[in-house]
């Protein structure tokens, strides 16, 4: 029994000390690691606790009745290779609301009349910069079907891969919650405006209203978009000002991108 209850120990130490590994193995855990600097030893001890927990409690279960069987022709037969094999096949199910807590807040701004779209760091800063297609027509967009492209400040609320779209698509279609509670307080009708790539296609000069950009773009902005961020799209006739390589707080707000409705078109 103790040379059992031994073994089931270090199985689960094993268990914890490997799936800390493979987290910090992932890209964005490490980024966040780098990001965040050292951890601290009242971490680490924190989490020893509630591997020792755990183990406490299996163990209570063990002394029940109700996991000693499986324990014991695990190590007696010697099966506990099988166990390792699973721990080894342990993959992190990272979700995309986690990985946008990683991830820095980058917020992506469309310049219509420019036809560009730019990456912000939190100073505003910015990172990147790639030429966008857009609707056929100009102006706001106002009702389904009318092949504009929207004006207002939205968020990324899904995210789909390629298995998800039409080839046209390209690898990713990144859904911004249009219409927005100030579009349906105007009015404003529509729905399923993406950024998405263009499928390979050559020579595209416009959209049905979603904003859309080569293949390769659309794979690089997977590094900078992710639930939530942040997508300001100015109207038509704005054009965004950079200060070489800044944006003016004070432009990229809400209330800044809204005012422009009564001096320049959408």
């Amino acid at each position: 029994m103790f040379f059992t209850i031994k073994q089931f120990i270090r199985l689960k130490l094993f268990e914890g000390w490997y799936k800390i590994r493979t987290y910090r193995s992932n890209l964005a855990i490490r980024k966040a690691f780098r990001e965040s600097g050292r951890v601290s030893y009242g971490g680490v001890a924190f989490i020893a606790f509630l591997f020792f927990a755990t183990a406490t409690i299996s163990l209570g279960s063990i002394y029940r009745g109700n996991d000693i069987l499986g324990i014991t022709s695990i190590l007696r037969e010697g099966k506990s290779g099988g166990v390792v094999e699973e721990l080894l096949s342990f993959k992190p199910n990272i979700s995309e609301k986690a990985l946008a807590l990683i991830r820095p807040a980058y917020k992506i701004v469309i310049d219509k009349k420019q036809r560009v779209l730019f990456i912000l760091d939190k100073d505003y800063v910015v990172r990147e910069k790639f030429p966008i297609i857009i609707g056929e027509k100009g102006g706001d967009k106002e009702r389904e079907g009318d092949l504009k492209t929207p004006r207002g400040v939205y968020k990324i609320v899904e995210i789909k891969e390629d298995k998800d779209l039409p080839p046209m698509y390209g690898p990713y279609a990144f859904v911004l919650n249009y219409p927005n509670e100030m579009d349906l307080k105007a009015g404003k009708t529509g729905s399923n405006i993406w950024i998405h790539g263009i499928g390979g296609v050559a020579n595209r000069m416009f959209t049905k209203g979603c904003i859309a950009v080569d293949d390769n773009v659309i794979m690089r902005l997977t590094e900078y978009i992710g639930i939530d961020t942040a997508i300001y799209i100015y109207p038509y006739g704005f054009e965004v000002p950079t200060d070489g390589h800044t944006v003016s707080g004070s432009v990229i707000s809400d209330s800044f991108l809204y005012s422009l409705d009564s001096k320049v078109s959408g």
